[in-house]
């Protein structure tokens, strides 16, 4: 009997709800098609009142005409209309560029409590503000927050501001030159005042030119490598690479080889400084396996000049490949495949050409080996040629342009910054001026 009532009930109530289903359906029905009428009625009278509102416009039209008819009516519709889009201009810029300066204030003022050590007097943040915009304005396409923002990656690493001060001029340029970031410039060139002991203007300019056109005439660009340069003059300062800017021209010969055989600057840098560290640390198998020596003494304090160590490492390994892959692991093999390459094709060349003996191969290979690191070392590039490609760069419109904003800038700021300040101290010392 229970059953029985349960599925009595169950059917009853599927009854039920069948019935209010269609009962729903039926009054969605109705309401769609009340709705579908009030829609035409209402579009009936927008229609309507749209008509009329055209009517009036044109009335209007014909008003306005009349007031501007005679002589020089549509000049004077012409003026105001300007004066009016220029105040509104005026208004739009006035506060990007205010809202510019502020953001340079601040940058200027946090630079100046960074570089400041116990017991000293903090550099004027107005003094950095305008130094930054000079050279902003001087360096079309550069704005002088990036400048501020490139000595302060200077700073971060160093601590000099005095170093970087005297050299925001080199870190626009060679941005402008390179098409690179400017702070990543500023970051390549606290390496170089670290690793390599550059600390002069001029130096850093050259060392910076020597970069930029090796990049030219290779595949890795000064754009790429200024990211990647705190890894790379670690790597070399651990090694002992050579000071100053033949050290910095050898650093950046060997990456232009790496980078020839990699497929992106991040592996050329990896690849580099596995090399660096392969040399340190298989020194011994280095010696033992090609007879040439890494270090200029057993206290393998003072390494010998990296050219001349890895090509006679290759020459000495006669190009074999699975003994140069042993001593460089893959890593540091991938960064001198092209030097093994030239090595090889070097020898087989002289093997054809009637050269008979081991060692005459060998020697030649040897020449080509030395010659394709000096072409790489050695490119020739001066700052002077650098700043032509500046030059040529901020001839740009979107450069001139940069300009003209950095001096709207710095003249709107003069005249805003004090008001702002002044609004927030009332504001701070009365809330309710707000109202």
């Amino acid at each position: 009997v229970r059953v029985a009532k349960q599925e009595f009930d169950t059917r009853l109530k599927a009854r039920q709800d069948a019935f209010k289903k269609e009962q729903a359906l039926s009054k969605d029905a109705t309401r769609s098609e009340l709705d579908a009428q009030r829609r035409a009625n209402a579009g009936a009278l927008t229609h309507a009142r749209y008509a009329n509102e055209a009517a009036k416009a044109r009335q209007r039209a014909k008003d306005d005409s009349r007031l501007f008819t005679g002589v020089g009516g549509q000049v004077k519709g012409a003026v105001i209309g300007g004066v009016l889009a220029a105040g509104a201009l005026g208004i739009g810029v006035a506060g990007a560029a205010g809202r510019d300066a502020l953001r340079l204030r601040e940058l200027s003022n946090r630079l100046s409590i960074s570089a400041r050590g116990a017991g000293q007097e903090a550099v004027d943040p107005k003094a950095l503000q305008a130094e930054f915009q000079r050279t902003a304005i001087n360096t079309p396409g550069q704005t002088a927050a990036g400048v501020a923002e490139a000595v302060q990656a200077f700073v971060t690493k160093t601590g000099r501001l005095d170093v970087a001060r005297s050299q925001q001029g080199v870190f626009a340029t060679v941005a402008s030159a390179t098409g690179g970031n400017i702070a990543d410039i500023g970051n390549a060139a606290a390496d170089l005042f670290q690793k390599f002991d550059i600390t002069k203007m001029e130096d850093m300019a050259d060392a910076m030119a020597a970069l930029t056109f090796q990049g030219k005439n290779g595949a890795f660009e000064l754009k790429d490598a200024a990211s990647q340069f705190g890894r790379l003059s670690a790597a070399a300062a651990a090694f002992g690479l050579e000071k100053g800017a033949k050290g910095v021209k050898t650093l950046g010969g060997l990456t232009q080889i790496a980078r020839s055989a990699t497929g992106s600057p991040e592996q050329a840098a990896t690849a580099v400084e596995a090399m660096f560290r392969q040399l340190i640390s298989k020194s011994g198998d280095i010696e033992q396996l090609t007879g040439t020596k890494v270090f200029t003494d057993d206290s393998k304090t003072k390494a010998r000049d990296v050219q001349a160590v890895l090509a006679e490492t290759i020459a000495g390994a006669k190009g074999n490949l699975p003994t140069l892959q042993a001593i460089f692991g893959d890593e540091g093999a991938r960064g001198i495949k092209p030097l093994i390459s030239t090595f090889n094709e070097a020898q087989a060349a002289a093997k054809a050409g009637g050269v008979k003996d081991e060692a005459g191969q060998v020697a030649a290979g040897l020449a080509a080996l030395k010659k394709a690191l000096s072409d790489a070392i050695d490119a020739p590039g001066t700052y002077a040629e650098l700043q032509r490609d500046a030059a040529q760069a901020q001839r740009d419109s979107s450069a001139k342009m940069t300009a003209a904003w950095e001096r709207v800038t710095s003249s709107v700021g003069d005249v805003l910054i004090p008001v702002f300040t002044t609004l927030a101290e009332k504001i701070a010392d009365s809330p309710e001026a707000l109202a």
